[in-house]
C-alpha cells in the first residue's frame, strides 16, 4: 500500500497523521505503523513535513471509495457469519434480501455468485428495478401483507428502505427459517425481535412462534474496524496531503494496483 506514497510529489507534501480520541483502535494502530513504515531510515522518499494533521472519524465519511470498501467488507462478514453458524449451502437456498442500496447490492452480487436463489423485497420501487437489472432476480415491493413466505430458507435484513420484520410479516409453517441482521454499523437498526427467545442450537438463538425461526448472530462492528483499518490508515496518511476527492482518486489507484 506504500506504494503510491513513494511519488516524490506526494510524499514531500505529507504530515504526521495523530489519530484523535473518535477514532477506533484497530485504525490507529494502523495509521502508526503506517506512518513508521513511510519514515523508517531506508524508506525511499521519506515524508518532508513534520507538523501533526489531526485524524478524527469525521474524515472518513467524505469518501465514496471507502465507504464501497467498507460496504463490501460488512457484506462479506454477514455471508461468512452465514456460513459459519449454518449448514446451509447457498447454492439451491431461496433467500429473502430485505431492503435497497448499497449493502443489498452487495450482498444480491455475492449471493448471486455463489448460486442463492434470491429475491429481493424493499419499499423503494427504484432501487428494486436497479437490482433487478444488474441481477436478474425477482423483485416484488413491500406492502402491508406478509413479507416471508413460508418457502423461504434465510432472510437477510439489511436496515434500509423496508419495514421491521415482525412476526406478523412471516408466514407460519413448520419449515424452520434463518434470519440474520446484516445491518452496518451505526445508528440504524434492521432486525426487530419476531419472538421471545426459547434457546439456542450451537451459536444460533432460537425463537418462539408458530414457525421456527433460528437468528445468527450479528457481525461485530469491531470485525469490521479491523477488516478496514489499514485502508483507513492510508486514506488518512493520503488526506494530510489532498483534499478530500485527490485522496479518493489516489486511495482507488491503490486499492486497483
Amino acid at each position: 500500500m506504500t506504494r503510491l506514497l513513494d511519488r516524490k510529489d506526494l510524499a514531500g507534501r505529507l504530515r504526521y497523521p495523530v489519530a484523535a480520541s473518535s477514532v477506533d483502535a484497530s485504525t490507529a494502530a494502523s495509521i502508526e505503523a503506517l506512518w513508521a513504515q513511510l519514515t523508517h531510515p531506508g524508506a525511499p522518499t521519506p515524508p518532508g513535513h513534520t507538523e501533526k494533521f489531526l485524524v478524527g472519524d469525521e474524515i472518513f465519511s467524505p469518501s465514496v471509495v471507502l465507504g464501497r470498501f467498507e460496504t463490501w467488507a460488512w457484506a462479506d462478514l454477514v455471508l461468512r457469519a452465514l456460513a459459519r453458524e449454518t449448514n446451509l449451502l447457498l447454492p439451491g437456498t431461496r433467500i429473502l434480501l430485505l431492503g435497497t442500496g448499497t449493502l443489498a447490492e452487495a450482498l444480491a452480487s455475492a449471493i448471486a455468485r455463489f448460486g442463492g436463489q434470491l429475491e429481493v423485497a424493499a419499499q423503494d420501487p427504484v432501487g428494486l428495478i436497479d437490482i433487478a437489472g444488474r441481477h436478474g432476480v425477482p423483485v416484488w415491493t413491500v406492502t402491508d401483507r406478509e413479507i416471508v413466505s413460508s418457502g423461504i430458507d434465510i432472510i437477510l435484513v439489511t436496515g434500509r428502505n423496508h419495514p421491521p420484520l415482525v412476526r406478523d410479516a412471516i408466514a407460519p409453517t413448520r419449515r424452520s427459517l434463518v434470519a440474520i441482521d446484516g445491518t452496518a454499523p451505526g445508528p440504524t437498526e434492521g432486525f426487530t425481535a419476531v419472538g421471545d427467545t426459547v434457546g439456542t442450537v450451537r451459536g444460533l438463538t432460537e425463537l418462539s412462534g408458530a414457525r421456527p425461526i433460528f437468528v445468527v448472530p450479528r457481525p461485530s462492528p469491531a470485525a469490521l474496524g479491523s477488516v478496514s483499518a489499514d485502508i483507513r490508515a492510508l486514506y488518512a496518511v493520503l488526506r494530510s496531503a489532498l483534499e478530500p476527492g485527490d485522496a479518493d482518486i489516489a486511495l482507488a489507484e491503490v486499492l486497483l494496483a
